[in-house]
């Protein structure tokens, strides 16, 4: 099997590996990597395909920083349990761990990657998909995970008579709400300081937005261990969030609110 010592990759590189002797579908790759390239997306990155590997289909791929969202991947990712050294860049270190969060049981196969994955390995002989750094290899799905996540479905599906399907939330449906919210004064979340540089984290994201300093009105004092309702404008680039522009945010729970005053 290849492993981080037979593979040249680069820091900015990662690779998929797929444990099959007779290859992969092409729509059924093809679906699986743009599953990947969306997930990268949304972190502020860009995935390229840079080759493939004969025997067992290895996939090479660069992930490389598109938005002030990437910025925050080394501050993000730092305490999670993968490795960063020289070897990898902590801007894959954290498309990485996304990939292999998005894909793990715990999410119950509710992710479109983890669902591509299931299809891949139960509808191809494939014994197991892993993710290969210069420093790491981690299988995020293989035939025995991929039964966890149709058994953990199957627990969380009502009978099919009295099934009621919701929409499926597609990318623009969140950020819409999230822009709504924001300019409605409702957008909840907490500041974090990286490099004193504000971002804002919103409830029930990973990623961190960046605040607008130039446009915003500046706060006086930022409590990183507090929650926030945010009045303000989120400005996009590509269909993702790129920035915050803030006109006034207040605590939750009470305390110091941020309100209008000039620059950060």
């Amino acid at each position: 099997m290849p492993s981080a010592k037979n593979l040249t990759l680069k820091p900015d590189e990662f690779a998929f590996y797929f444990d099959t002797e007779s290859g992969v579908e092409v729509d059924a790759l093809a679906n699986f990597l743009k599953r990947a390239a969306t997930l990268a997306r949304r972190h502020g990155g860009e995935l390229r395909v840079l080759g493939l590997r004969e025997g067992s289909l290895t996939v090479r791929i660069r992930a490389i920083q598109k938005s002030k969202i990437a910025q925050n991947a080394k501050k993000e990712f730092v305490d999670r349990p993968i490795d960063t050294t020289v070897k990898v860049s902590p801007f894959v270190v954290a498309i990485v761990y996304a990939i292999v969060q998005a894909m793990s049981p715990e999410q119950s196969g509710d992710t479109p990657i983890a669902k591509a994955a299931v299809g891949v390995v139960e509808n191809h002989p494939i014994k197991e998909i892993s993710i290969i750094t210069n420093d790491n290899r981690i299988i995020v799905m293989d035939h025995q995970i991929a039964k966890t996540i149709r058994q953990a479905q199957s627990e969380k599906s009502p009978p099919v008579a009295n099934a009621v399907r919701a929409p499926t939330l597609q990318v623009d449906d969140v950020l819409e709400q999230i822009a709504a919210s924001a300019k409605h004064g409702e957008l909840m979340g907490q500041f974090v300081l990286v490099d004193g540089t504000p971002y804002f984290r919103p409830d029930g994201f990973h990623y961190l937005v960046p605040v607008n300093s130039a446009e915003s009105h500046r706060v006086t004092k930022i409590d990183s261990d507090g929650r926030y309702m945010v009045f303000g404008r989120i400005v996009t680039v590509d269909g993702l969030p790129d920035s915050l522009i803030i006109y006034s945010a207040t605590k939750l729970g009470g305390g110091s609110s941020l309100l209008r005053i000039d620059g950060f």
